[in-house]
């Protein structure tokens, strides 16, 4: 499967000529679609209000550790429901941001993913 190819912005990034917009695949494109779908607040982009996490979930204070695993989970079966979840820690600062370092295996690729909410 090939899809368009994101920069650090979530912008479709353009060949040097204009001419052609770059794609991925594999493991870059499994990897982009993690980090668009968990930085993606469910109900926020109009087109699927199901896709992303509930950052409400996340943020905030007094949040628990398996709380916002449990949310990566459901962000990851969005984007395969094979994936598992490995190696999940969290940093919080104060409720207000929340920095996730976690491996996401799925049956093709092991991806190492750091997500950062605030």
């Amino acid at each position: 499967m090939k899809g368009f190819k994101l920069d650090e912005n979530n912008d479709v990034v353009i060949s040097e000529t204009y001419k052609d917009i770059d794609m991925t695949q594999g493991a870059d494109l499994t990897r982009q679609a993690i980090q668009t779908t968990l930085n993606t607040n469910k109900g926020e982009w109009f087109f699927d209000l199901n896709e992303g996490v509930n950052f409400r979930n996340i943020l905030g204070k007094n949040k628990n550790k398996e709380a916002v695993q449990n949310e990566v989970i459901r962000g990851l079966a969005q984007i395969d429901p094979s994936m598992l979840l490995k190696d999940f820690q969290i940093e919080t600062e104060a409720g207000r941001k929340a920095k996730v370092t976690f491996t996401a295996q799925g049956p093709e690729s092991t991806e190492e993913v750091k997500v950062t909410w605030q």
